[in-house]
């Protein structure tokens, strides 16, 4: 039965990225482009309201950010409190398993995902670590491939699709107020 309501929950989310993909027109000229790998993270493109540290992108700006490429071990936050931000995954193959590949902050940050192609978003997270005594651990856990914050908003568009896994808790998780 569980896996019949995952499998329900995949295919609604699959349906519903069809029925909205190609509501809103994301100009390509501007995008910043990054591109992900097992050893970093190259900006094809360079732009601003962007960090880059290893394989992890923090987003603290509003503006349309295309990301590509394969990491086995990376992850992109948008910061709390950020809004007009666009992430274009674009044939992306995302895995973190010391945190959500995709997680969005807290306190009002909104963001659209456009799908492009084919991507795959995998959190490997250990479900022991929500509970580790090493702070530094336990503080990382979010228990979900994308997280979405408290009194966040997350949209989906596009008419790519998106394999979503989750190896410990949730494949898409909301936090109190949270709309996705």
């Amino acid at each position: 039965m569980d896996k019949l309501i995952k499998k329900t929950k995949y295919l609604l989310l699959v349906l519903s990225l069809f029925v909205v993909g190609g509501l809103t027109n994301v100009n390509a000229s501007s995008d910043i482009v990054l591109t992900f790998s097992d050893s970093g993270i190259e900006e094809t493109s360079a732009g601003s309201g962007y960090s880059i540290s290893g394989t992890t992108i923090s987003i603290n700006k509003a503006g349309t950010y295309r990301i590509k490429g394969n990491a086995s071990e990376g992850n992109i936050e948008v910061k709390k409190e950020t809004t007009g931000v666009t992430l274009i995954l674009d044939n992306l193959s995302l895995t973190s398993s010391k945190t959500a590949p995709i997680a969005i902050g807290k306190d009002g940050a909104d963001v659209t995902i456009k799908l492009v192609g084919s991507n795959t978003i995998i959190d490997n997270e250990d479900p022991d670590n929500e509970f580790s005594p090493d702070i530094n651990v336990s503080s990382l856990f979010e228990g979900a491939a994308i997280k979405v914050k408290s009194g966040s908003n997350l949209t989906f568009i596009g008419s790519g699709s998106a394999h979503i896994t989750n190896n410990s808790n949730n494949a898409i998780k909301g936090g109190e107020g949270a709309s996705i």
